[in-house]
């Protein structure tokens, strides 16, 4: 039994329900945004793979930020032959070929103010626990002052806090009144005691995430070699390898939330287009939590306009603010339930509209329950079996990444010697 009540050609294939009839998903359902959530070894990471190979075969652009590494590396090894060009990808760990990725370049003056409210969100998601508001107005003044002036990177942070020479050549090149006045009528009146106490904090945190060399080169380099908007637009493939045991979770979490607001980021560039114009574009976050800004509750309402589909994986329910929890169920058109545990069952039950709590904390292993779209509709919910671990024959990972290494890095010698002249004074 096929099920053919969808009349969108570009839908991709989820399982089978209990009858054999097909579960898909249309295109224009995709847009909605695609939650799933289930333990670890439940098959979340299989039916990503899957959904990623279908999107690699149909010629679809997408990009997928993984913190374990195994999906990343899964899906570049299968990357077909004719689409080893539109492939970029990217780990911060090969650190003889790094990639540069500045989040302050080519940022347009009326866009500043954003992204230094994206970057504040996402250090504010990494030091949490120790977040005041002295720290936030030091640090977006700061943003704001290295956005406004040409060649900055985010190593200019500790430095700007602390070399008043270079603060003062930043300031040249200042735009806003009041970020200026903050520089030269507020921070400049700072006793040595209080500026110290004030930006040490920033300098030490900054400092530490910015010392491994596999960052530092990557986020030192002036200027980006991805370019993220031309990816979204050309249909091109990022897949971002952030595998914790090698990059360190702190910094993994960081470059994380950069990449995911820089797709929004690209997204919200695209309102300069028509509709039509704006091509299809998925982006895969595999564990999102660790990288998920409360911020990113906005880029889950405004991306859908800007064709831009989100497909958010995670375990359990503790892992979000309440924030985020509220937006992500909230504005996810289709919701994957895995197996659970008991703790989630009952929220995770009432969004699907299932009465049997147990039905999601017993299933077993590539089984999932979901409520979809169809046409913009919600339905029923159903059981869906999903396809098993693709065989994937071919090991085409060292192609992948030799030519992605060949487009999008530059010699380790000659980065960290700029970033060296800069760091000194020069």
């Amino acid at each position: 039994m096929v099920d053919d009540s969808i009349d969108d050609a570009d839908h991709i294939e989820l399982g089978t329900h209990p009858d054999g009839s097909w579960a898909r998903l249309g295109r224009n359902d995709r847009r909605r945004h695609i939650y799933l959530i289930g333990k670890t070894g439940t098959g979340k990471s299989t039916l990503l793979l899957n959904l990623m190979l279908a999107d690699l075969e149909r010629g679809h652009g997408f990009a997928l930020i993984d913190p374990h590494g195994d999906l990343a590396l899964a899906v570049a090894a299968a990357t077909p032959a004719w689409r080893t060009n539109d492939v970029v990808y990217l780990d911060p760990s090969d650190l003889a070929h790094p990639v540069g990725f500045n989040p302050l370049y080519g940022v347009s003056v009326d866009h500043r103010p954003l992204v230094a409210a994206h970057i504040v969100a996402a250090f504010q998601h990494i030091w949490g626990s120790s977040w005041g508001p002295r720290l936030e107005y030091i640090l977006t003044n700061s943003l704001r002052l290295l956005l406004d002036a040409p060649g900055s990177t985010l190593l200019g942070l500790p430095r700007l806090l602390a070399d008043e020479g270079y603060r003062k050549r930043l300031l040249a090149h200042a735009r806003d009144p009041v970020v200026r006045s903050f520089w030269q009528s507020e921070f400049a009146q700072y006793s040595d005691r209080y500026a110290t106490e004030a930006i040490a904090p920033i300098q030490n945190k900054v400092g530490t995430l910015l010392s491994p060399p596999a960052l530092r080169n990557m986020l030192g380099q002036v200027r980006s070699t991805i370019d993220i908007r031309r990816i979204m637009d050309s249909g091109q493939v990022l897949i971002v390898n952030l595998a914790k045991g090698k990059l360190g979770e702190t910094p993994a979490h960081l470059l994380g939330a950069f990449l995911s607001t820089a797709f929004a980021q690209a997204a919200e560039g695209r309102a300069e287009l028509p509709e039509h114009a704006r091509r299809d574009f998925t982006l895969y976050a595999d564990e999102f939590q660790n990288f998920a800004t409360d911020s990113f509750a906005a880029i889950l309402s405004e991306a859908r306009k800007y064709r831009l589909a989100l497909v958010l994986a995670h375990q359990f329910l503790g892992q979000l603010s309440p924030l985020l929890r509220q937006a992500v169920i909230g504005n996810a058109g289709s919701i994957l339930a895995f197996r659970i545990g008991a703790e989630d069952a009952p929220l995770i039950a009432a969004e699907l509209g299932i009465e049997s709590k147990s039905a999601l904390t017993d299933t077993v292993n590539f089984a999932l329950w979901a409520k979809l779209l169809r046409a913009g509709v919600p339905t029923d919910p159903r059981r869906i079996d999903t396809a098993p671990p693709a065989d994937i024959a071919g090991g085409r990972f060292d192609a992948v990444r030799n030519r992605s290494r060949a487009r999008s890095a530059r010699p380790r010698a000659a980065v960290e010697a700029k970033i060296a002249r800069f760091l000194s004074g020069a």
